[in-house]
């Protein structure tokens, strides 16, 4: 059984772990909760292979329910835990590169000829510093949900389109358009500024789709390095099938079906006038919707009703019977039993828009665009940009309306994990310089 060394005074005990054989050693490195959801099958796989691997977590997300539900349902054994929380974005990241470095710098000086792999994920602040402190120490990364960059709708598809005769099809065709959007967005902050700059220090490309593996040729990255294997949150949501939820028990108005809705990207919550449309929105689908509304309360959410002012609207909206009101689930296998019944996820998340591709449940981005493009394109997702909360429940209440027109094709993949392992382990027998993009 592994034991948890904390950086603070284990350092040397973890270390001989790692050196105790020649074989290389895989980090799988995580943060925040959808790292370990999605990190929990490749590290399963590679143990499965009998590598020599090792979870590392920066402590970035710390409560039961964002952390230490997960690691108990998965089954999973921190290694190191870093334990940076709390801190602002700068204090984090140096705080991550300093602590890592020095895990780094210690086997670099007891073994300088070991290889160490460390697998980051996504595009997170533990993503991006962790890359930074392996790659400063002459050390590969392998970026597992490489490549995935903001499409925002173009302005004067915007400005044109008639939101005052809002008809559904039309503008679900417009979302599924790729001409209709642009490229480059810093939002989100800081995602997007961390996915570009983790890729600078890697040495293998996971992409989770197509159109991810076309961003990371068109900027220049190698196209052998360059995998489309789909995302491992397919082997996620397979492994937490098996395991029974009393989920309904706990909130037994979910089960005739609801609408889920969360938001938590500081594009979002950071901006008061966003985050006051929003919170209107929620509002007026109380009174509007037929079905109970879910409005799970991330931190980021929590923060912003109390930084705003709106403490007293949240206290009225809370007596509304429709609405549930929720903290984070800590256990994934609640979150997947749960969405099987939705009706639609409104949400400004990621890892959402790729759990209902997954499930076949509509779903609506609330933002002016999106990372996960692709579920645009295959009308999967429709873009509910925060114009006004009245435009924004009638795009929500008619995506709801019309769940038989969300027609689309599961589009991440099978066996992740296993191809993400089979693929590193092709370039290790090759004894390729993973550090090294050029020959």
């Amino acid at each position: 059984m592994n034991e948890v060394f904390f950086l603070d005074g284990d350092l040397d005990k973890f270390v001989a772990r790692v050196l105790a054989d020649k074989r290389p050693a895989h980090f799988v490195v995580c943060g925040t909760k959808p790292d370990l959801i999605k990190q929990a099958p490749i590290l399963k796989e590679l143990l499965r292979q009998g590598e020599k691997a090792f979870l590392i977590h920066t402590g970035q997300h710390y409560d039961e329910n964002l952390s230490g539900g997960i690691e108990k349902e998965f089954g999973l054994k921190v290694d190191v835990n870093l334990k940076v929380s709390g801190g602002s974005l700068t204090e984090n990241i140096s705080n991550i590169i300093l602590r890592a470095g020095k895990i780094f710098e210690t086997i670099k000086v007891k073994n300088p000829e070991l290889l160490v792999l460390t697998y980051v994920h996504g595009d997170t602040t533990t993503c991006f510093s962790l890359s930074t402190a392996s790659f400063s120490h002459g050390y590969p990364s392998v970026h597992i949900e490489a490549g995935i960059r903001t499409m925002m709708i173009k302005k004067e598809v915007l400005n044109d389109f008639d939101f005052e005769n809002f008809d559904f099809v039309s503008w679900q065709n417009v979302c599924a358009n790729p001409q209709n959007f642009s490229r480059g967005s810093h939002e989100p902050f800081p995602e997007q500024f961390n996915t570009r700059a983790t890729e600078a220090g890697s040495g293998l490309f996971f992409a989770p789709v197509s159109e991810s593996a076309e961003n990371l040729v068109n900027e220049g990255f190698p196209q052998s390095r360059i995998f489309t294997v789909g995302n491992s949150i397919v082997d996620a949501v397979n492994f937490v099938e098996e395991i029974d939820s009393d989920i309904f028990e706990q909130f037994p108005k979910l089960k005739n079906g609801f609408i889920r809705f969360c938001v938590h990207r500081r594009e979002n919550t950071e901006n008061k006038d966003r985050f006051e449309k929003l919170f209107e929105t929620v509002e007026q689908l109380s009174i509007q919707s037929k079905n109970p509304i879910l409005w799970i309360l991330l931190p980021g959410t929590k923060s912003a009703i109390q930084r705003f002012g709106f403490e007293s609207r949240f206290e009225k909206l809370k007596q509304q019977e429709n609405i549930i009101l929720s903290d984070v689930w800590s256990k994934y296998s609640d979150v997947m039993a749960a969405m099987k019944h939705c009706l639609l996820c409104a949400t400004d998340s990621g890892s959402m828009q790729e759990e209902m591709n997954l499930l076949q449940i509509p779903c609506a981005t609330l933002r002016f665009g999106s990372d996960r493009a692709e579920t645009f394109f295959t009308k999967s997702n429709i873009l509910c940009p925060i114009i006004e909360a009245k435009l924004m429940v009638k795009i929500l209440l008619d995506s709801q309306r019309n769940s038989e027109k969300f027609e689309f094709p599961s589009i991440y993949g099978e066996n992740v994990s296993e191809q993400i392992v089979d693929n590193v382990q092709t370039f290790l027998k090759e004894g390729s310089d993973l550090l090294r993009l050029n020959p």
